[in-house]
């Protein structure tokens, strides 16, 4: 399963304390449990690690797929319950369900030229 980024505001950091690691001499993988009470696993594959200048703080986005979750769906299954909802217009719980989620809802929706300044300024 594949979900896109954090919503605006929202910081993505990884704390090497907090994160099992799988690694090879090319790149890191990183394992990070989120602790939110969902259950939501994050993966973060790191190509390679620089090392910048202090005062350099530049980040962009190069690509991505999918819109995020809605805050509190339940986690995985949770969001994958959702989903079910809201491609089906018959469903019983779609019309509370659609509502609840601001009233449309793309899973497929991503826009780079959207994402990418809100990954900008969040350093």
């Amino acid at each position: 399963m594949k979900i896109g980024v954090p919503p605006t505001g929202m910081r993505l950091s990884i704390d090497r304390r907090c994160c099992s690691r799988r690694s090879s001499d090319r790149h890191d993988v990183r394992q990070r449990k989120a602790d939110f009470g969902d259950g939501w696993e994050h993966l973060v594959e790191f190509e390679s690690w620089l090392t910048l200048e202090p005062k350099l703080r530049v980040a962009t986005c190069i690509d991505g797929a999918r819109t995020r979750p809605p805050e509190d769906v339940g986690g995985p299954n949770g969001y994958l319950e959702f989903l079910a909802i809201m491609a089906d217009p018959k469903h019983p719980e779609h019309a509370d369900t659609k509502r609840w989620a601001g009233g449309h809802f793309d899973p497929e929706w991503f826009d780079l030229q959207m994402i990418d300044p809100d990954v900008r300024n969040a350093l």
